[in-house]
């Protein structure tokens, strides 16, 4: 359940309409621990499915900061393979997420979501950000989470952001009433 954030989903809606439009877009959302990002992502990603958007999600794991290219690792792991592999050598982390990211789309709209971010290493996060980038021209919406973090924040700078905020006094007496029954 989801309460207090309707202006939040019309913004990642409008994301979602846009790769349903046949674009691509971006959407970073940044907010402190225990704020509702993965809950958000959560309600965006059923919104999505639900919406006819393949849905494929990631997490980065804490401590693997110090593994390069981890995160970057897992996507690629998650994507398929393109129907003719490129030259040996010849790719790049970022080259071969957007490859596979187009290869994902060529069948119909996708939503990338990634959560905690913070916690991926800052060549994933790159890497993320230049298939993302590449792929604005396919209906691929990529949404990425984290907590304010100057790594992943100064690296996707340029994408829209969402700050996400404490619930209203209305939407956490609601929160609590559904919880407590």
């Amino acid at each position: 359940m989801i309460v207090g954030r309707s202006a939040e989903l019309a913004q990642v809606d409008r994301l979602l309409d846009s790769a349903l439009g046949g674009d691509g877009g971006r959407l970073l959302v940044v907010g402190d621990p225990g704020i509702g990002k993965s809950a958000l992502l959560s309600t965006v990603a059923n919104r999505a499915a639900r919406r006819g958007l393949l849905v494929v999600r990631v997490r980065a794991a804490e401590g693997e900061g110090d593994l390069p290219y981890a995160l970057a690792d897992d996507l690629v792991r998650l994507l398929p393979n393109p129907s003719r592999p490129p030259a040996r050598g010849t790719t790049t982390p970022a080259a071969e997420l957007h490859t596979r990211l187009l290869t994902l789309a060529a069948d119909g709209p996708v939503l990338l979501v990634v959560d905690e971010a913070q916690f991926a290493d800052a060549s994933s996060v790159a890497a993320l950000a230049v298939a993302a980038e590449r792929a604005t021209q396919a209906p691929v919406a990529v949404l990425v989470a984290t907590r304010p973090d100057p790594v992943v924040t100064s690296r996707l700078a340029a994408w829209p952001r969402l700050d996400l905020g404490p619930l209203s006094t209305d939407a956490s007496i609601a929160v609590l009433r559904a919880a407590l029954g």
